[in-house]
């Protein structure tokens, strides 16, 4: 089966057609492949603006954050200078001021006020008074360091509830401006997981707050409690962005903690040494552009399968009608053959008469003595004319017979053309008392199917023929005139003509004006068929007072028209 469809795209006479179709079939298809990058390219985009918006939007917001706690630190740390020490101020006093200000910043765990020796000396929490932070990071850092500003920790467990937390703190001085302990607040990093809760960045998308110098994580959404505090490894194209002092950019890799490929957007907050990284996953912004796409594939699929069996049939159906026309052409050969048979018999008859005459002659030649050898060389040499003469005809004949359909187009010269043609009809005709005169000959080469355009004229000489037979004058004229670029051949009977009624209808199929049983109605047709493949035209001449059909075809180009006599 895949080989017989194969063997009817491939058909020569396909050619074009099939052609034409996979053309067509492929720009489609590069116009979908076009569409579908623009889309990708458009989804891209989004997704990189979505990714830099968000990742701006939460900067501002975790600075604001951070801004606050700040300025409430900032306000308690300046009451309490106005007795120049913290242990001036006794707890009941340091909690109220702290107490005061907590409800300005919601985002806040607890407030506290901690003294030269690390032990708090003021909480919003209670049940925590006794406890020493002169170990931790943040201690330190602020006692060893009297420039030291807003300092944020590294994520820390909570001792009363062993949640993760950070510290938000400032350096205390005392009048002297030795060490007199810290104001610090804390921040459950809970708060920031629910506050990115709240921001679509799609099924495996995340949003990640880190510090700066060590790139330790605060917090991250979604929630991967084993990763806060740990120090992530970070891709090389953010590492490079950031030595380079570029405080916002995108990039594209896998992520180091879930290897899943994302478009990544970061700002930085510098002077925190904060940064915020949105993360959204290729999977998920480009899931839209895959479903159209797949269904664009099925699409295509069942378009092109549905363009290709309908294409199949159609090939096949040009096939059966190009055999049907082929068969057409070649029964309207056999019934012209039929018609000429008498006449081409007879035509080789006569000659091999002459042959087998002339034959009998030389015999008796030779059985004499003294043998005239001039006059057997007469009679042999009349013998080969007449040879040549048969052979002529045997040729019109083989050449008018076969099938031509598929010949590519070969020089021909019109003479040769017209007299193969006329060897096949000239006998016939003058039995019957045609006479058929035909003009004078150009010598010029047309570039036909030498078989097609015989079988042109002989369907309109048998026309002809059969148009007159009956008529008292009977004559059929064939003349000719070149111009520049094309030949005019006129076949021209003796008939009164064809009447005005039926003239549109004679180069229709199947219309004849025969009797039933006498014609196909398929000579003009073909032959009009034959013409127009050939870039010519035949028609019927109206004008003249006999019927009269003209040929158009174009000369073969560079030559120069010579008209015989």
């Amino acid at each position: 089966m895949a080989r017989k469809v194969l063997a009817t795209f491939f058909q020569p006479r396909h050619k074009l057609i099939v052609r034409a179709s996979i053309a067509i079939n492929i720009l489609i298809l590069s116009w979908v492949m076009y569409q579908s990058y623009l889309s990708y390219e458009y989804e891209y985009n989004q997704a990189q603006n979505q990714a830099k918006n968000l990742s701006k939007t939460l900067e501002e917001q975790v600075k604001s954050i951070f801004d606050r706690m700040d300025l409430v630190i900032l306000d308690i740390k300046n009451t309490i200078h106005e007795r120049s020490e913290i242990k001036k101020w006794s707890i009941q006093e340091i909690n109220q001021i702290l107490t005061s200000r907590f409800d300005y910043i919601p985002e806040a765990y607890a407030l506290r006020l901690v003294d030269e020796e690390g032990y708090y000396h003021g909480s919003t929490m209670m049940d925590v008074q006794v406890a020493n932070v002169s170990d931790w990071h943040f201690f330190r850092a602020h006692k060893e360091n009297p420039q030291l500003g807003l300092y944020i920790s590294e994520p820390l467990r909570s001792w009363s509830t062993g949640e993760w937390i950070i510290t938000v703190s400032r350096r205390m001085n005392k009048a002297s401006g030795q060490f007199d302990g810290l104001v610090l607040g804390t921040i459950r990093l809970h708060y920031f997981n629910q506050f990115f809760n709240g921001i679509q960045v799609g099924q495996s998308g995340n949003i990640t707050l880190h510090t700066l110098n060590d790139f330790n994580m605060l917090a991250r959404y979604p929630l991967l409690e084993d990763k806060i505090g740990q120090t992530i490894k970070i891709p090389e194209a953010f590492h490079q962005m950031l030595a380079q002092g570029k405080d916002e950019g995108v990039w594209e890799s896998f992520s180091p903690v879930d290897d899943i490929n994302k478009v990544f957007s970061y700002h930085t907050v510098r002077r925190l040494n904060l940064a915020i990284v949105v993360g959204l996953a290729n999977d998920d912004f480009l899931s839209g552009w895959r479903r159209n796409t797949f269904l664009w594939i099925v699409f295509l699929g069942l378009s092109f399968g549905l363009h290709g069996f309908f294409l199949y049939r159609h090939l096949k159906s040009a096939d059966m009608l190009e055999e049907q026309r082929t068969s057409i052409i070649t029964s309207s050969k056999l019934s012209s053959l039929g018609e000429m048979a008498g006449g081409v018999a007879h035509e080789i008859n006569n000659p091999l008469a002459v042959i087998q005459g002339r034959s009998e002659q030389i015999g008796r030649i030779l059985s004499r003595q003294p043998v005239d050898l001039d006059r057997a060389i007469v009679l042999n040499q009349n013998i080969q004319d007449t040879i040549s003469r048969i052979a002529k005809i045997v040729k019109g004949l083989r050449i008018f017979a076969r099938n031509a359909e598929n010949d590519p187009m070969g020089s021909s010269q019109i003479e040769e053309v017209i007299e193969s043609t006329m060897d096949l009809c000239r006998e016939r005709f003058r039995a019957n008392g045609v006479h058929v005169q035909i003009g004078p000959i150009p010598d010029v080469v047309i570039e036909c199917r030498e078989t097609q355009i015989a079988q042109v004229l002989v369907n309109l000489l048998n026309n002809s023929y059969d148009a007159i037979r009956d008529l008292k004058v009977k004559w059929i004229r064939v003349e000719f005139s070149v111009s520049q670029s094309m030949i005019e051949m006129k076949v021209t009977d003796s008939g009164p003509g064809i009447s005005k009624d039926i003239q549109e209808k004679i180069m229709q199929p199947f219309f004849t004006t025969k009797p039933v049983g006498q014609g196909t109605g398929l000579g003009l047709s073909i032959s009009s068929s034959i013409i127009d493949e050939h870039g010519g035209k035949l028609f019927l001449n109206t004008e003249s007072p006999n019927t009269q059909f003209v040929i158009l075809l174009p000369v073969k180009a560079g030559q120069q028209v010579v008209r015989s006599a």
